[in-house]
């Protein structure tokens, strides 16, 4: 069942954890053997202030996400009606 919610679809043109959750999911084998991006997160420290502006960011980002996926959905949907 995870690999269908992390696997790229076209229809929405992104995958069904990044909708919901708005980052790309984190597999166990990536917590035994780092890749560049949990990396990445690991090493980014921000103060409070910060923060809270780095997940606003994220939330409007989301937003555009999931808002893109949804055309993208209806412009598929009209190619196949028509």
């Amino acid at each position: 069942m995870g690999a269908y919610y992390t696997s790229y679809k076209v229809t929405t043109q992104n995958t069904p954890f990044n909708l919901v959750y708005g980052v790309d999911a984190i597999f166990p084998i990536e917590q035994e053997i780092p890749t560049l991006r949990v990396v990445a997160l690991a090493l980014w420290r921000l103060g409070y202030r910060a923060s809270l502006n780095y997940w606003l960011l994220q939330l409007v980002k989301l937003d555009e996400e999931r808002l893109l996926s949804l055309q993208n959905l209806e412009a598929m949907q009209k190619r196949r009606k028509a």
